[in-house]
């Protein structure tokens, strides 16, 4: 393969990246929008966070009241706590989806870090 063949296939690589940036903020943006409580926008977003959706609390504050060692460890529980924050979040600040999930594993793991366990 020639040099130029390479960045070629390597810009190729970046555009691809960028369009499948592109198609994940459309779903993501579709789901929102379209879902016509917070609570539905949990319940869709589920299945991508590993969530079934019996795992999307009736009331969130409840959730975040269980923050401990053993939620922090268990796959499903840690998530299920961050759909809360979020969820919270998107109440509260009116965050959109997206950053709402960010800051929620924000807090989810300066959280579980005061108490001992880095996620």
């Amino acid at each position: 393969m020639s040099e130029g063949e390479g960045k070629y296939e390597e810009e190729e690589e970046k555009r691809a990246l960028e369009r499948c940036k592109i198609a994940a903020e459309i779903a993501i943006r579709a789901i929102t929008e379209e879902c016509k409580t917070i609570k539905d926008t949990m319940m869709e977003w589920c299945p991508f966070m590993g969530l079934s959706p019996e795992d999307v609390p009736n009331d969130y504050k409840e959730v975040l009241k269980t923050l401990t060692k053993d939620t922090c460890i268990d796959f499903r529980a840690i998530r299920r706590f961050v759909m809360a924050k979020a969820w919270e979040l998107m109440e509260r600040e009116k965050l959109p989806f997206r950053e709402a999930i960010k800051k929620g594993w924000e807090y989810a793991r300066a959280e579980c870090g005061k108490l001992g366990v880095t996620i």
